[in-house]
This record gives structure tokens, sequence and C-alpha cells, in this order.
């Protein structure tokens, strides 16, 4: 919470009025469930990345709202795709970084990488150069002075047993 909110509050218990501080508090939250979060889905190109995007919104893909996928690179552009539930949340698909397209020296001022909150990285395997020069370029390329909430990247490693290859649903382990 802010400093200002926290003193409201706390001037408010201090005296005896609960039903200011209750207000106060759910003033509060009501407001940070409307701050925007723009979470970028990133890794390298077929690392599953929209299926990540569709799996997370609850998307089906062959629902018309889905990420295209596809074994080729199918995003050519940082797309946004909003959350059905939380309307403040949207995931931007990401291109993949380290292709003839998109190369790693040039990723982050193509996709605008200073544009979002919050980072996935996505890795199909094991976590690979192009993985390791996204990871701390993310706290760099960022804006503080915009940043409602601190940035942060969850790296997200899918499974790779013999399964997978027959098209099975891959499920992530989380490796933060």
């Amino acid at each position: 919470m802010e400093s200002e909110c926290i003193e409201d509050i706390t001037r408010a218990l201090e005296n005896n009025d609960t039903q200011s501080a209750a207000s106060i508090t759910q003033k509060h939250l009501k407001d940070l469930n409307s701050i925007p979060l723009n979470i970028a889905v990133t890794g390298e190109s077929g690392s599953g990345k929209s299926s990540f995007v569709n799996a997370f919104r609850g998307i089906d893909q062959e629902d018309e709202r889905a990420a295209p996928t596809g074994v080729v690179e199918t995003t050519k552009k940082p797309e946004p795709y909003p959350h059905p539930q939380y309307t403040n949340v949207t995931l931007w698909d990401l291109p993949g970084i380290g292709t003839l397209n998109f190369t790693a020296d040039l990723y982050l001022k193509h996709v605008q990488f200073e544009k979002f909150d919050f980072f996935i990285i996505i890795s199909a395997g094991r976590f690979r150069e192009n993985d390791a020069k996204l990871a701390p370029n993310q706290k760099d390329t960022l804006d503080r002075s915009r940043d409602p909430l601190p940035p942060s990247a969850v790296h997200l490693n899918y499974n790779s047993s013999p399964s997978h290859s027959s098209g099975a649903s891959r499920f992530p382990s989380f490796l933060s």
C-alpha cells in the first residue's frame, strides 16, 4: 500500500474509526484491481508461448479468440490478448527471440520490452542462451517511474517427456 493510504488507515484506527479504516482499505483494494497489468510472454520461437497464452486465459486453441499456434514462426509482432475474467490483465504474445526476424541483439528494441509490467519466459527443454539474454535485461529496460508494481519474471520450462512429441498437453514446471 502507498504510505499515504497507510497513514490514513492508521489515523482512522487511532481515532477508533474502524468504519473509515475499512472504507479506505476497500477503496485502495478497488483501485489496485483497476491497475492495468501488461504481461509479456517471451522466449525462443517454438517454445509454446502462444499455447501458454491460450492456457493462461482458459481458451481452447480452436476458439476464435485464441492466439494462433503452429510449428513455424507464427507470432510476427507483439499481440495483446485480454484475460476474459480479469479485464485489467493483458497477456502479450511476443515473437520468438533468436530468429532471422528477431535476432537476440535487437529483440528487446523490436518488441518494446519497456512497456510491460511482468515477464514470463517460456523455454522448451532447457534454459538456453537466448533465454538468459532476456532475464538480466528485463529490469534494465523498465521505466521505474511508471511501474505501479515491481517488475517480475517467471521462467517456465515445459517438461520434455516422450509423450509431448505426440501432441499431448504439456504441463509447465515452475523454475523462477
